[in-house]
């Protein structure tokens, strides 16, 4: 079987020193093998069309522990898909690297997103990419050795690995700090950063009303709110506007 690394799946999660002696263990280190139930992933675009499934059901909460920091092009592709998650109530909640809270794009990401009520924070998180959906399924990055290696990830149900993962996560949380600010939720917020995210993609009206469970006025009122804000005339010059200022969020 593929390796699996900085997976923690111990059955419980002790002291600083037993997660870091753990860490680089593979699932069968500690005796789990891959069931009937589980899925491989292979490639890129199969890893997100999976991802992006699975979060258009989540219902509670997401967990996701990133090792790297991700390029702006990727936090703002995944924005869309986060906002509407916030839209039905999930709790969102990224861990990333010690060093992202240096990065310019992530702490930017972290105030834009913080506006409505995503969380981010920084700390000590291993060298595995994980994102556990409503304490029910997880979905692991593999290791991949070299640039041209396929992209490979799990999908996993099985109850024990998603208790002990869930118990990592809580762990690094509550080890971690916080680079989220404190600016006030707006009602609504959520929606218009999510459709400013998808004018800037380039997607039609139609389609963002479509996407958002609208109809076409309410995004068109949306975007006149939004080109009043940003202090514009036109839909090409809220997009440049937006990401002129480095965000793809209603500020």
């Amino acid at each position: 079987m593929e390796r699996i690394a900085g997976i923690v799946v111990p059955s419980s999660v002790g002291p600083a020193d037993t997660v870091s002696a753990t860490s680089d263990r593979t699932f069968a280190d500690v005796g789990y093998s891959p069931s009937a139930g589980d899925l491989r992933l292979s490639g890129a675009d199969e890893i997100r069309t999976c991802l992006r499934e699975i979060s258009a059901t989540a219902s509670e909460r997401v967990d996701s522990l990133i090792p790297t920091v991700p390029s702006t092009e990727a936090l703002t592709s995944s924005l869309a898909s986060d906002l509407r998650m916030v839209e039905r109530g999930v709790r969102l909640r990224s861990l990333f690297p010690d060093h992202a809270k240096e990065a310019t794009r992530i702490t930017d990401y972290a105030e834009h997103v913080g506006r409505y009520g995503v969380e981010v924070r920084h700390g000590a998180v291993g060298q595995v990419r994980m994102v556990l959906f409503d304490s029910s399924v997880a979905v692991i990055s593999a290791v991949t050795s070299g640039s041209s290696a396929t992209p490979a990830a799990l999908v996993t149900r099985t109850s024990g690995v998603i208790s002990a993962m869930s118990s990592y996560f809580a762990l690094l949380w509550a080890r971690s700090g916080t680079i989220s600010t404190d600016a006030a939720i707006r009602p609504g917020a959520a929606r218009e950063a999510s459709i400013l995210a998808a004018v800037i993609a380039g997607k039609t009206d139609r389609a963002i009303a479509r996407e958002h469970g609208v109809d076409e006025r309410t995004v068109q009122r949306t975007l006149s709110t939004l080109r009043q804000r940003y202090g514009v005339n036109s839909r090409y010059q809220l997009v440049a506007e937006a990401v002129a200022r480095g965000r793809a969020t209603a500020t």
